[in-house]
């Protein structure tokens, strides 16, 4: 009886330090991986820590890369990239573009370093790679080698409906921005202060989702790409513009020619990966709560107020 109380007592005793052994490999995977993300995090911010410019330093810069644009070259949905593509920091006909060239032309203009290398090899070139009916199946999980930008204007794989500067896919071009929306935003920002700042940009979004939903029967803008739109909410008012700021007088300049105004530059650090997780997280919430309505349009000057409907 001893003994098979004792025989049990180590078989139990065996089993807890099997379990120990089992539980601190798993930790030591975890702590591993881990170690591994935090290095290449700290690679990636070091090695973009000199790509960004003074302002001196970017007039300087952007002299040497004046704006130039053919009828023949490929443009997307985001002026961001029509911008780099336009002045030559992308390849001016927008085609065969390598994932460093466009990841070095957004941390340029103070885009996240981590988050935007971690989203354009995970999504972006994943996503936009064309697999052939006759290639393997592995195939459909490798990287595209280059991307054009006009691909960037398949719908619903990141361009969406409900635009501030474009009509929806299945109304126009989206490649293409619409001069009376752009003079629109122009116009509602002359009239609140001489700033596009967070409201301002909510309300325009939430009357351009009133409208989309009357001028398209496709028209589509579930939870996802609410957050999509929130984060573009993000890059217009933090890149393009600061501190959740974008000057009147920049706006057709930037978001209809797709130009850098002479007195534009850019961020001098990068934008802190913390907001840029968390202001798409404000506009999003800014949006849904926003109160403008298509009556909203009405204190606008005749030729600004146009209803797409």
């Amino acid at each position: 009886m001893g003994k098979r109380k004792s025989g049990a007592k180590q078989q139990q005793q065996q089993q807890q330090q099997q379990r120990r052994s089992q539980w601190s490999f798993k930790r030591l995977m975890v702590g591993a991986i881990l170690g591994f993300l935090v290095i290449q995090v700290i690679r990636i911010e070091l090695q973009a820590a000199g790509s960004t410019k003074t302002p001196d330093e970017w007039r300087a810069l952007v002299k040497q890369r004046p704006y130039a644009r053919l009828p023949t070259d490929a443009r997307s949905p985001c002026p961001m990239l029509n911008l780099l593509a336009n002045h030559g920091f992308l390849p001016r006909d927008g085609r065969h573009i390598s994932k460093a060239q466009l990841y070095d032309a957004l941390v340029l203009v103070g885009a996240p370093p981590t988050i935007t290398y971690g989203f354009l090899t995970t999504v972006v070139y994943r996503m936009y790679h064309r697999v052939a009916p006759d290639a393997p199946f592995w195939t459909n999980f490798v990287a595209a080698p280059t991307i054009d930008l006009d691909m960037l204007a398949i719908h619903n794989l990141i361009e969406h409906d409900v635009s501030l500067t474009r009509l929806d896919s299945a109304l126009d071009d989206t490649a293409i921005p619409q001069a009376n929306l752009v003079r629109r935003m122009h116009q509602w920002t002359l009239q609140h202060d001489g700033q596009l700042d967070m409201q301002a940009e909510h309300d325009l979004r939430k009357i351009r989702w009133y409208e989309s939903t009357l001028s398209n029967p496709k028209s589509h803008l579930g939870l996802l790409y609410q957050f999509s739109s929130s984060t573009e909410c993000a890059l217009l008012l933090d890149i393009l513009g600061r501190d959740g700021t974008m000057r009147a007088d920049h706006i057709e300049a930037l978001l209809l020619d797709e130009r850098f105004p002479d007195d534009w530059y850019p961020r001098e650090k990068a934008y802190p990966a913390l907001q840029a997780l968390v202001r798409p997280l404000k506009c999003w919430y800014g949006i849904r709560k926003s109160a403008a309505t298509l009556e909203s349009l009405q204190a606008l000057s005749n030729d600004t107020q146009q209803i797409l409907v």
